[in-house]
């Protein structure tokens, strides 16, 4: 737990934006798009200002980063597969938690 305030820095990737018109996925792609941001978000946490030292302390320490993903159904849609059925399950099991 983090002691103190803190705030998460998010940010979103959209997996159907990785998706090529033959319905793979670019895994690749990806990848390099989550590692990109991540190092931003790094950036911009050893550069911002921060209102109290002790926030400015803890989010030098804690790194408080974080990366989601959205609509994740709409590119099950876009592939044709059911949010409910095995193939569409076994995806969302695949897909990075928090």
């Amino acid at each position: 737990m983090i002691p103190g305030r803190h705030r998460l820095q998010p940010g979103v990737a959209e997996p159907d934006e990785f998706l090529s018109a033959d319905g793979s996925f670019d895994v690749e792609g990806f990848k390099y798009a989550v590692d990109v941001t991540i190092t931003a978000q790094e950036i911009i946490v050893d550069n911002a200002s921060y209102p109290t030292p002790a926030i400015e302390r803890n989010s030098h320490i804690y790194r408080t980063l974080g990366l989601g993903y959205a609509n994740l159904g709409a590119m099950l849609m876009a592939l044709g597969l059911p949010y409910d059925n095995e193939e569409g399950a076994s995806m969302r099991r695949r897909s990075p938690r928090s």
